[in-house]
């Protein structure tokens, strides 16, 4: 299940102002300081991109609202269900609230009590993040064009630039492909692999991800992800600060954390209708396989 972001237009505001022509950047790398100028200026309203994809940022009392890159696989919905466990029937009844009362989605929630404040802030930031992240990897010229609008938003949960480009421990390129060699180790030892990802464990980002059919597995990352974002924010880790190998079973379907040691901070989460140790020793085998 998905669920947008609805914005709702306040009954008593302005109408939209004509928008201003559109400028041309030679490449995606001069949006930040586009960005920054907006912001100075405490610009309210939407930055509209069009490039290799198309993307919108809202601005809002100096700060970044909401962005939605039409290539990002996720919405907010699907977030709160990986990393916080929230379930099909908690979604939709978020939805079935804001179509009733206008609300966003994620405030929503929060009114319904199905989420606490700070959970939807930081799901928020990491999923507003990731999408920059994707939009600043953009290759080529890009247009953009902002125009002002009526919107308002709840400043609990709009974020300053800097908190959404802060993004540590993430992978370059020849990481990426070093991961997506250890994602294709793990399955070709092991086929019946319902899920395996990489996560970057202080936020809870997905680096990479292959996953299969098996909505069990699919389950047992959400509730893992949820679960290691509490063991970290509680500091239960090993003696020496570092997260251990995790490990969740329900029914038929066995989950394993693996934690990366030539990349501290990184786990292999792997998931599938096996024994825990037919896990561990598929992941090990693979990293080890590929140093």
């Amino acid at each position: 299940m998905t669920a947008e972001l609805r914005l709702v237009y306040d009954a008593d505001a302005p109408a939209r102002p004509p928008r201003p022509p559109p400028r041309q950047l030679e490449s995606i790398d001069e949006l930040e300081e586009v960005l920054r100028e907006l912001l100075r200026e405490r610009f309210d309203g939407e930055v509209v991109l069009r490039g290799h994809s198309t993307a919108k940022i809202c601005l809002y009392a100096g700060t970044v609202a909401w962005v939605r890159s039409d290539d990002h696989p996720e919405h907010l919905g699907d977030v709160l269900r990986r990393e916080l466990g929230l379930g099909d029937d908690a979604l939709r009844r978020g939805i079935e609230h804001c179509r009733a009362t206008g609300q966003r989605f994620g405030e929503g929630m929060v009114a319904l009590g199905l989420l606490r404040p700070i959970e939807l802030r930081e799901a928020l930031r990491r999923h507003i993040a990731d999408q920059l992240i994707d939009v600043q990897a953009w290759p080529g010229p890009v247009e953009v064009e902002h125009s002002g609008w009526p919107h308002r938003y709840d400043p609990a949960f709009t974020f300053e630039l800097d908190e959404l480009l802060l993004r540590p421990c993430l992978p370059d390129p020849s990481e990426l492909s070093w991961l997506d060699a250890v994602l294709e180790a793990c399955r070709s030892r092991l086929p019946e692999l319902g899920l395996a990802c990489v996560v970057e464990v202080d936020e809870g980002t997905v680096l990479r991800s292959v996953t299969g059919t098996d909505p069990a597995a699919e389950d047992l990352m959400g509730l893992c992800l949820a679960g290691m974002q509490r063991l970290v924010g509680n500091r239960i880790t090993g003696g020496d600060g570092a997260p251990r190998d995790l490990v969740l079973v329900a029914r038929d379907t066995s989950l394993l954390v693996h934690p990366i040691e030539t990349h501290p901070g990184w786990s292999l989460l792997l998931a599938g209708p096996v024994q825990p140790g037919r896990l561990l020793s598929v992941a090990t085998a693979a990293l080890a396989a590929l140093g």
